[in-house]
């Protein structure tokens, strides 16, 4: 009988993360390719893994709820919920009326990408004298 030791399941479990981490930069870099051209394969990394910590600690488990969170995130800055032009970020998160957490950050991402589409306000034009 082949009996896998728990080392072994932490290997496992850390090979599987480290490709589900390149899943989503290949996804950002490939929807947000001015955004992440300077970043590094390191900077990177870390983006998805603070990504991971913050979906997590709003209940956002599946692949796809993660995905969504980290292109708000790299759409908004990845500290958007703490920027106070974002509030409606958080207030998404923590809708009540949105039952799950999936659904949430669907709600997240759909208005993201409403505020990225809007368009910009034109600075006035300077005069010159």
């Amino acid at each position: 009988m082949l009996t896998v030791q728990q080392e072994q399941m932490e290997v496992f479990a850390r090979l599987e993360m480290e490709r589900f981490e390149e899943r989503v930069i290949a996804h950002l870099r490939e929807y947000f390719p001015e955004r992440m051209a300077s970043v590094s394969a390191q900077n990177a990394r870390e983006l998805v893994r603070f990504c991971v910590q913050r979906a997590r600690h709003h209940r956002i488990e599946s692949e796809r709820g993660i995905v969504l969170f980290a292109s708000v995130a790299v759409a908004l800055g990845p500290r958007f919920e703490g920027d106070q032009r974002y509030r409606w970020a958080v207030e998404a998160l923590a809708d009540e009326f949105i039952v799950t957490p999936a659904a949430r950050v669907e709600e997240l991402y759909r208005r993201a990408v409403e505020l990225m589409d809007a368009p910009q306000p034109q600075r006035p034009r300077e005069r010159s004298l």
